[in-house]
């Protein structure tokens, strides 16, 4: 079983070898289908020294990049993987065992690390471990549509185009769009090697999901203020589980 791989960059160097050594050991790669927003960097030379890439550039967002790397899969399933995700070898092995025909997408979990050093793990990650023992609020949230490292079914998303306003939450999205055709959305505790956030990133996403949230109508503004009460809080735990106050500064401006 053979698979094409989706992935958007945009001057992602940082991480993207380590990234695309990673996918080509753990998938058996069918194509690698890039969509690059004008990388800056050094993304596009590196991209040159692996086989079966298929390079578009485009200035997209995100959701219109996507629909890009969507139209020109040519497999019956296909794997999203972000440019800042490294996968463990045995990643594909454990993902496609859970390959149903009422299956749409299967989707691993996220261990979210510091860019800098490894000493950030997010709490949601902690959280799905703890499952309904704490932070029920923190539970439910996880229930929104991730795709970072996601086993997709090609023909229930072939057709799918995103509203024009959407940046982030496009995966959600896709989620809602395979569960309207009764498939199942398998989130699972598949756990990735690497998942490099930088607070700079994360800065820029506070700014702008949080009014595509309320757009998808994820995150009512009841949601919000919870969370922004919960904040300290979540942080906190987090610092004390690790021990690091750097961890607790991290999290907080999340």
């Amino acid at each position: 079983m053979k698979i094409d791989v989706v992935v958007l960059t945009k001057n992602s160097e940082r991480t993207w070898k380590d990234c695309l050594n990673a996918i080509y050991d753990a998938i058996p790669l069918n194509k690698l289908i890039v969509v690059d927003d004008f990388s800056e960097d050094g993304t596009i030379d590196i991209i040159k020294g692996f086989p079966n890439c298929f390079l578009i550039q485009n200035h997209a967002l995100r959701e219109k990049a996507r629909e890009i790397g969507i139209k020109l899969v040519e497999t019956e399933w296909f794997a999203f993987v972000d440019s800042d995700i490294v996968l463990y070898s045995n990643w594909f092995d454990k993902i496609r065992k859970h390959v149903r025909p009422d299956v749409g997408a299967i989707c691993g979990d996220v261990i979210v690390v510091s860019s800098e050093r490894k000493e950030y793990v997010d709490l949601d990650a902690v959280l799905r471990k703890l499952r309904g023992l704490v932070y029920k609020s923190a539970l439910k949230e996880l229930k929104i549509g991730f795709t970072g490292n996601a086993l997709v079914r090609t023909a229930l998303v072939k057709n799918l185009r995103f509203p024009k306003w959407m940046h982030f939450y496009e995966d959600h999205c896709i989620k809602e769009h395979i569960l309207r055709q009764n498939f199942k959305w398998l989130d699972l505790d598949i756990q990735i090697r690497e998942h490099y956030n930088s607070p700079e990133w994360k800065k820029q996403a506070l700014r702008q999901s949080g009014a595509c949230g309320r757009l998808l109508g994820y995150r009512s503004l009841p949601n919000l203020i919870v969370n922004l009460v919960k904040m300290p809080f979540k942080s906190l735990f987090a610092m004390v589980l690790l021990g690091n106050l750097r961890v607790f500064l991290y999290n907080f401006c999340w």
